[in-house]
Formats: structure tokens, sequence, C-alpha cells
């Protein structure tokens, strides 16, 4: 994208992350500064599109700094002088792989790519593979962050905006229109709003949708009125929903519900059973314990999606369990305790 593209044609959304692009990789001269500056006073959409770029950047970062991680980082460093002590903060150390959000990590962690130009939707669909990540941006300026595994179809962007995911996970910073509500389809449900930012995930026979800026309504329609069901999330809450008679409200972490879109997953006392599901949606070699039986021990800890290695050398150094097979597409653990196990 030109400086003459950037001021002719692009929405404010997408030039926005094109300068933070590259101002978060330092690759500004005076120059370009100076167009960049000359850019935020154009109009005030542009000025609020950057703010609202670097709203979500932060939000993301804001993990390194959870006191529940930070706690378990200052217990191990009063005792790491104790062989004991040493071996649990050489573990969690394995565990705590955080990033500090630099320049280059802007630029490599996979959350611009994308941003820049349109996406192709002549053809409607976007669709990822494992390990993939994609960041699109609509006709209307709003942005759909796609997850691993995940497809999406756009069906319509006129007067209604209308997308539905097909399987998969996606986030959607939606471009305020009160005209044009935007809805998006998942399995039997919907899910609409206005000018918002949420996730929509399809997990088997779940749709989970969390709310983290903005208002949306969920809905899904029975055989006769009577039996349509319907939600409004407030920011900070999460839908799962089965079925009809299913729906459960809770709270989100909002930094967790954020990390995969740059590349990592956050587990805060979650099952090993789950995070072992979850690291494996990343990736195409997976990993499982023999027959599956699934110790029962909690992880907390910030993993690279993918990086399968650094995740079973953690458990081995919590000696939760140990690699007994090992191929190009499969990892195979043995409990370390037998007697700490669950199906």
């Amino acid at each position: 994208m030109t400086e003459r593209d950037i001021s002719a044609s692009e929405t404010p959304r997408s030039a926005a992350a094109y300068w933070f692009n590259k101002r978060g990789a330092d690759e500004l001269t005076a120059a370009d500064e100076a167009k960049f500056e000359d850019w935020l006073a154009r109009a005030p959409e542009n000025y609020q599109a950057y703010q609202s770029l670097e709203r979500q950047w932060l939000t993301m970062g804001r993990v390194a700094e959870d006191p529940r991680i930070l706690e378990l980082r200052k217990q191990d460093r009063e005792n790491f002088h104790q062989p004991f002590r040493w071996r649990r903060f050489a573990a969690i150390a394995a565990i705590l792989l955080i990033v500090i959000m630099s320049g280059w990590g802007a630029k490599n962690s996979g959350l611009l790519n994308g941003f820049v130009g349109h996406s192709d939707q002549s053809k409607q669909i976007a669709r990822n593979e494992v390990g993939q990540r994609r960041v699109l941006t609509l006709q209307d300026g709003s942005v759909v962050t796609l997850d691993t595994s995940s497809e999406l179809h756009i069906l319509d962007m006129g007067k209604i905006r209308s997308l539905r995911l097909v399987k998969g996970r996606a986030f959607f910073d939606v471009a305020k229109d009160p005209s044009r509500p935007f809805i998006v389809q998942a399995g039997d449900k919907t899910v609409e709003a206005i000018g918002t930012s949420f996730s929509v995930r399809m997990d088997e026979d779940q749709v989970i949708v969390a709310l983290l800026a903005g208002k949306v309504n969920v809905e899904q329609k029975g055989l006769v009125a009577r039996q349509t069901r319907r939600v409004d999330l407030d920011v900070g809450q999460q839908l799962v929903a089965s079925n009809e008679s299913q729906w459960k409200i809770g709270k989100i972490d909002v930094s967790r519900e954020t990390s995969w879109m740059t590349g990592r997953l956050v587990f805060l006392n979650d099952s090993l059973a789950q995070a072992i599901e979850e690291m494996n949606r990343y990736s195409e070699r997976k990993l499982s314990f023999e027959g599956n039986i699934v110790p029962e021990q909690r992880i907390v800890g910030v993993f690279e999606t993918g990086d399968l290695d650094a995740f079973v050398k953690a458990i081995e150094l919590n000696r939760f369990g140990k690699v007994i097979s090992k191929s190009d597409n499969h990892i195979v653990l043995a409990p370390t305790d037998k007697k700490r196990i669950s199906e």
C-alpha cells in the first residue's frame, strides 16, 4: 500500500493498521512521521481508528502482567536457592514463555498479517488450515481475526452485514454503523452487533460468544415463537450455549481471551487435559497420553501456539509425565504418577 493509496481510498482502520505496523517495526523516517501526524489530524475517524488499534494491542500485552503469573514468578525468585525449589523454578521458567511486546514482536506475531488492504471477498470464503491465523479487513472497515482450522463465509455486506462461522473461532472488531446490523451465524445461533468487539467459537456441539466491547445479543430460534431464546451480553461476559436448555453466562479474562490473536495460549490453572486439547488445535503434530489417560494436574503458563516441544518439556519438568514415543506427527507420554490420572 502506497502513501497515495492511504490518502485516497484506504479505510481508517486499514490505514491505522499500516501506520501501527510501520511504527512498531521502527521504520518511520522523519518524513514518514510528518505524514503520519498529518493523517491523524486529517479526520477524527483516523485518530479514533488508531486509538482503537492501540487499545487492542495493549489489552493483549496485559497477559504478561497477570497477578497470578507474577505471583508464581515471585515465589520462585524467593526460593530458587533450595534444590527442590530450583527444579520448580526451572519448570515455571519453561512454562512462562512470556514475550515483551516490542516492535519486533508486533511485526512477527502475525497479528497484523492481512490488515493492510482488503480481503479477497469475490469468493466470499476465508479458510485457515491447522496452525494458520489470518486478519481480514472487510469492505465496511470491520476487522476479522480468523483462528486456526477455521472457516468463515461472508454472505452479505449490504444493508445487513451477514457472515457465517462454519467452524473454528473468529474475533470481530465491528465498524460502527447503526443503520447496518452486523450478524454472525454459528450453527443454529445468531450473534448481532453494531459497533462491537467480540469473539465467536464453535467447539463441537457448543457455541461460545465472548464480548470485549459494545453490545451483542445471541438468539436461537425455536420451531414456535415461544421457544426462541435470546440473551444480551454485557462487556466482559461469555456465553456457552450447547442447546436451547443449556446456556451458561460467565465472566472472561480479557487478556486470556485475546492471547491467541498474538500466537500465544494462556493457561491459568487449566486442567492438563484441556491444555493438551488446546495445544493440539494449532499443530499437525499431536500430543497424547498413553491410553488417553491424562494426569489430574493443573497448569499455569503462556505458550507459543504450535510449540509442542516447549509444552512437553514443561510437562516433564513438572513431573506430570514423560515421553515414551515420538514421531513426526505424534508424541506419546505416560503419567509419572499413575495415582493421579483421569479418563
